[in-house]
């Protein structure tokens, strides 16, 4: 960055966590050497014509990031995103409109587990989560979640 925040330089990121079509949201860990990042499913589409959405993710090993790699809560029948690593990095919050939910789409979590892959997803329940679309999960190191709904009133500082 330059003065005044101009930009100054920029540089490509990485070819091996380019998913096959059109790349979203990437979150990293605290540490900068793992990312999870939302793609496109190729061809994959809703009933409604949307693309199926799903979460990759890739680590940085001996100076270069990984081939980016499907999380196993993908499923061709439904869409995952808008990740955001949680407690101590242990923890990924994400967006799915999967079956079973409480509206269009809602905000889950995943827990690592001892051996370093991810659990079961669990649904956040309906304090966070209503009939409408929540998305785009932010956890902050307050441990405050915050994310977007289009039925939850605005809530400010005040």
């Amino acid at each position: 960055m330059g003065k005044d925040d101009e930009v100054t330089e920029i540089k490509k990121f990485t070819k091996s966590m380019k998913g096959p079509f059109h790349d979203g949201p990437v979150c990293f860990n605290q540490s900068f050497n793992h990312a999870i990042f939302t793609t496109n499913n190729g061809t994959k589409k809703h009933q409604d014509g949307l693309a199926v959405l799903g979460l990759y993710e890739s680590r940085f090993v001996d100076g270069k990031w990984q081939e980016a790699q499907p999380l196993a809560c993908n499923a061709i029948e439904f869409s995952n995103g808008h990740a955001s690593f949680g407690e101590n990095d242990q923890v990924i919050y994400f967006a799915s409109d999967r079956p079973g939910g409480f509206g269009g789409s809602d905000i889950y979590r995943m827990k690592m587990g001892k051996d370093g892959k991810w659990m079961n997803p669990e649904n956040l329940g309906p304090q966070v989560n209503t009939e409408g679309n929540e998305v785009f999960p932010f956890f902050q190191a307050s441990g405050l979640l915050l994310f977007s709904s289009n039925v939850h009133p605005i809530v400010t500082g005040k």
